[in-house]
């Protein structure tokens, strides 16, 4: 029997031994070719594991970056459509204040006017319907003054010119309503970081519904006139604020 040294760690052992006492470093051959062949395979399932668990989250990563993408075009849609709405709100909001400020000032001056034989139906009557109107400025230009059927239209500073842009003011407004609200309707279930901005424009366009009736339809007293649109205008102006500091740049 001879001393030999083990390969492992390097200790005097019997060269009869079938594993190193010191370390338990396999002497016999055949089992370290096993053991070899065990760490081996210990090595391949192991470097299978991790491409499996890297390709695992690469893929999860892929399909995150899909989502996020995916939820990006769509907010980016929707924003387009909000942006597009809004501004028509904002339009036809000023083209309802134009002819609600027409209809005040010959409101007004029909009331402080007395000497006409018409009432505040016939005047406001003048403004949205009929022709009468261009027979009245024609004898106006030829000197004649009007105390008859209608008014003076030049004592109100109107023209002909002035009438049918307001009419013409007023055929916007009621043509654009259906367009309005089916803008309003296309921008139901809105992404998540976009529902405050969603209520606040149902707000605006119920305040806009409430020009846009006054606009084609003027109602009440001149008094309860004036103080509804002034309400609303200001409620108009409170909502357009909030949503400016919503809306992103």
């Amino acid at each position: 029997m001879a001393l030999i040294n083990c390969p492992e760690c390097n200790k005097e052992i019997s060269d009869k031994v079938k594993a190193c006492p010191h370390c338990g470093f396999p002497m016999d051959e055949s089992i370290q070719k096993v053991e070899v062949v065990k760490s081996k395979q210990i090595y391949f399932i192991l470097g299978f594991i991790l491409i499996l668990a890297i390709s695992f989250l690469i893929g999860i990563k892929i399909r995150n970056d899909k989502l996020k993408e995916e939820q990006r075009k769509i907010e980016e849609s929707y924003l387009t459509d909000y942006k597009t709405a809004y501004d028509s709100l904002l339009l036809y909001a000023a083209k309802c204040e134009k002819i609600t400020g027409v209809v005040y000032n010959v409101w007004n001056e029909n009331i402080k006017n007395s000497n006409t034989r018409n009432d505040f139906n016939t005047n406001i009557s003048y403004l949205y319907s009929g022709d009468d109107y261009k027979d009245d400025w024609n004898r106006y230009v030829h000197g004649v003054m009007i105390y008859g059927y209608g008014y003076d239209l030049k004592r109100f500073g109107l023209t002909i010119s002035d009438i049918e842009e307001f009419r013409e003011l007023v055929s916007s407004v009621a043509e654009n309503d259906s367009i309005i609200h089916n803008q309003i309707k296309a921008l139901q279930n809105p992404p998540e970081k976009f529902k405050e901005l969603y209520n606040e424009v149902l707000l605006l366009y119920s305040a806009y519904q409430g020009l846009s009736e006054q606009a084609q339809n003027p109602s009440g007293n001149l008094t309860s006139f004036t103080s509804d649109i002034s309400d609303k205008k200001e409620l108009f102006l409170s909502i357009y604020n909030k949503i400016q500091l919503l809306l992103p740049d």
